[in-house]
């Protein structure tokens, strides 16, 4: 591909031309071409496959204890993954940090219960669809996004499951910020997640992106913004009684 058609599909892409840099959440294979030829960028959430590119990211690590502790304090053991896609590096390093997560709470994950989602509603649908045919229901669910939660909980609350009593139901990002005045139609109040520092994730990007059209020649950047736990109305303590599908 050339350089002018990767240019191209920039455009297209984003509705934009590209002029200075570029800050982006998208790997491509089109985009990577342009990076070669183009301007400078910073990921965000997405790790670079070079580590010669800027980066800025929420520590996932951090998110994945901070929820794991949480539904470990409700009593849950049995806890469901539902990751996002496999080429997505944020998705990847929060899978590898739940199993690790499990294992140092001494928990065993059942690979019946991790299942993968694309971050879309209907995945989330599917998800809970797949968790539903076992013969030994989840007591927890940590969703790859809002959009893959607001999913789940849907298709149980429509098969006579509630949230969070018979299912507690968390989730990474907090895109929508999903507290209780939030205008969806579920009938809950607020998904508990694992919040991004959105705000300051944009102003690292912007901040490392001038400092690199003035200096173009500098070391990578590899910035790490902790997350924080919002805990609200889709978790509770796990029942007793194991439940069956």
């Amino acid at each position: 591909m050339g350089l002018d058609r990767a240019r191209s599909t920039a455009r297209r892409k984003f509705g934009a031309p590209i002029h200075d840099g570029r800050i982006s959440q998208t790997l491509t294979d089109d985009f990577i071409k342009l990076l070669e030829h183009g301007p400078p960028c910073v990921f965000i959430n997405r790790r670079p496959q070079a580590p010669v590119m800027d980066y800025v990211g929420p520590d996932n690590a951090q998110s994945i204890r901070l929820l794991l502790d949480h539904l470990c304090e409700l009593g849950h053991e049995r806890i469901a993954y539902v990751a996002g896609p496999a080429l997505s590096s944020t998705a990847q390093e929060r899978l590898t940090n739940f199993r690790s997560g499990m294992a140092a709470r001494g928990l065993a994950v059942d690979e019946s219960m991790v299942l993968r989602g694309n971050y879309s509603f209907e995945s989330g649908r599917v998800a809970a669809e797949t968790l539903s045919a076992l013969k030994s229901l989840p007591t927890a669910v940590i969703a790859a996004n809002d959009f893959v939660a607001m999913g789940i909980i849907d298709y149980f609350q429509q098969h006579g499951l509630k949230v969070p009593e018979d299912l507690s139901v968390t989730e990474f990002d907090d895109a929508f910020e999903m507290q209780a005045d939030g205008h969806y139609p579920l009938r809950f109040e607020g998904i508990t997640t694992a919040d991004q520092p959105k705000r300051d994730l944009g102003r690292a990007a912007g901040r490392i992106m001038l400092q690199r059209i003035s200096y173009p020649g500098g070391a990578p950047n590899s910035i790490i913004l902790p997350t924080r736990l919002r805990i609200r109305n889709t978790t509770a303590p796990a029942q007793t009684k194991n439940r069956q599908a």
